[in-house]
């Protein structure tokens, strides 16, 4: 059954907005601001979606949340709010995943640098955290950050 909907098991005042398969998880996002993690073990998830496509879809995404969907979308550029919106916290992603998770060096121990392990590793590192407001879809933004570059992000 799907949770769309459903209330918050933490609080009970918030009702889910949104849910988001990443790896082995599903995370289930609250209008209140908790995030419902579960495990799904032995399924599989296709993340490639994210990866594969165009960096402006991410930008437009990340705009439209922000916009509260496609009704207002017209009225703004969702891309554009996008970007600005991923600019305005780009200081706090900076100083959680380059600095405190040192990620140049994780990036210097992986055998691979493919797209996939970077997602992964930003988006595992982002899961537990705060940085990000819990309504955003993690995967968008650890999306965004390989498409940058992580060397390039971090400064490496």
């Amino acid at each position: 059954m799907d949770e769309q909907g459903k209330k918050c098991p933490e609080c009970g005042k918030g009702y889910s907005i949104n849910k988001e398969s990443f790896q082995n998880l599903t995370i289930t996002y609250y209008g209140c601001g908790h995030r419902k993690i579960v495990s799904i073990v032995n399924q599989t998830v296709n993340i490639s979606e994210k990866i594969e496509r165009d960096i402006r879809e991410d930008y437009e995404e990340l705009g439209k949340l922000y916009l509260g969907g496609a009704l207002s979308a017209a009225t703004f550029d969702p891309i554009q709010r996008g970007k600005k919106r991923f600019e305005e916290n780009r200081e706090k992603l900076f100083k959680f995943l380059c600095i405190e998770n040192k990620m140049c060096e994780k990036i210097k121990k992986l055998e691979k640098h493919d797209t996939l392990t970077l997602f992964s590793t930003i988006g595992g590192l982002l899961i537990g955290s705060t940085v990000i407001n819990p309504l955003i879809p993690i995967a968008v933004v650890s999306a965004i950050i390989v498409k940058i570059g992580v060397r390039k992000f971090c400064k490496c």
